[in-house]
């Protein structure tokens, strides 16, 4: 028997599992069991932001088990993750759909989004770190360089909401990163929507990530906001009039 384990049968196994036969503690590899949900969340996400499944649109739990080769409880615990986030409607007859957003939606993402991001650049400017900045104008440059180079909108797409996911963590709040967090995939849909087809508003609105960053490294809180509020409602005011009011 090895030192540390005592008792027979069951009782042995229990004490003994996990012990290497020479006494030491084993490590266990990590089973990921959610990895098949998180592949399976992933393309469902993108499938929405993208428009290949359009709003409103009914997800069919056995079309896309069969679609996607899986079984139906990854799918719902897909479901439920992006109804978290705010992409799918889950009713009580269990039947999911597209979320289609209306013109309050717009309005509380834009006005909850600037609130955050604001207050996080307020944070930076007084107690910011030179590693948080750095992280920002990497994420930038990376952009900036792929949207000059005609790269694919839906990694563009990523990139734009890592660098406002970036800002707002400079922030080193973690309840305000959270609330963020809470709403990116519905800014990536508003994002997406808008320059789908169109990719010179979302240029020029990566062109304006180069303000932001100045602006925080000089600390200049006052200037910061007035570029991003700006860079803001830029999106928030095409959404208006692209999105109908609640049906």
């Amino acid at each position: 028997m090895s030192p540390g384990c005592s008792g027979s049968g069951r009782e042995h196994e229990r004490g003994c599992r996990g012990q290497r036969p020479g006494g030491g503690v084993r490590v266990l590899t990590p089973v990921h069991k959610r990895s098949l949900v998180d592949a399976v969340c992933e393309k469902l996400r993108e499938e929405i932001i993208t428009g290949h499944l359009a709003p409103g649109e009914k997800l069919v739990e056995e079309v896309l088990a069969r679609q996607m080769n899986t079984s139906r409880g990854p799918l719902r615990s897909a479901f439920l993750r992006l109804a978290h986030e705010g992409l799918v409607i889950i009713r009580q007859n269990r039947s999911v759909t597209v979320v289609r957003l209306t013109r309050r939606d717009v309005e509380e993402i834009h006005s909850l989004r600037l609130m955050l991001e604001t207050m996080a650049v307020r944070r930076f400017c007084s107690d910011g770190n030179a590693e948080d900045l750095a992280k920002l104008d990497g994420i930038e440059h990376v952009l900036l360089d792929s949207v000059d180079h005609g790269g694919p909108l839906p990694e563009n797409v990523k990139r734009d909401l890592s660098f406002h996911e970036a800002l707002v963590g400079a922030g080193h709040h973690r309840r305000l990163l959270a609330a963020w967090q809470g709403m990116r995939s519905q800014i990536g849909l508003l994002i997406y929507s808008r320059s789908v087809g169109n990719v010179g508003p979302f240029s020029q609105g990566v062109a304006r990530h180069r303000e932001l960053t100045q602006g925080m490294a000089a600390r200049d809180g006052a200037r910061t906001e007035v570029v991003l509020r700006e860079h803001l409602e830029s999106l928030r005011d095409w959404a208006l009039e692209r999105f109908g009011d609640e049906e």
